[in-house]
């Protein structure tokens, strides 16, 4: 790109007499070729600004264990099934509690006073 433009000014200096439209064609082709230039440089300063930004960071796991934590809105229940952790299954604790609380107690008649 560079010897072009040296060669567009040696051609220009050869040619001392010059049309106008000639010398408006050449002044036209260097601008544009000048732009261009700029647009890459541009372009190749944005493009690694973009991969500097790129987030790179990929988490592997190899166990399964170490996906448990990881994984977000899922639960898996006392048989293995996985579901959503809003689930209404209730553990064996919780669930011996509540059955305490649902037998049936006793009613000691009140004395009339």
């Amino acid at each position: 790109a560079v010897a072009a433009v040296a060669a567009a000014e040696e051609e220009e200096e050869e040619d001392m007499p010059i049309s106008l439209a000639d010398f408006k064609k050449q002044k036209e082709a260097k601008a544009k070729l000048r732009e261009d230039e700029e647009k890459k440089a541009k372009d190749h300063a944005l493009g690694e600004r973009q991969k500097a930004r790129a987030k790179t960071d990929v988490v592997r796991c190899d166990d399964e264990e170490d996906l448990k934590g990881m994984i977000k809105g899922y639960k898996k229940t006392a048989d293995g099934k996985t579901t959503s952790y809003f689930t209404r299954e209730v553990d064996p604790e919780t669930k011996a509690m509540l059955d305490q609380l649902k037998q049936p107690k006793r009613i000691d008649p009140v004395e009339a006073a």
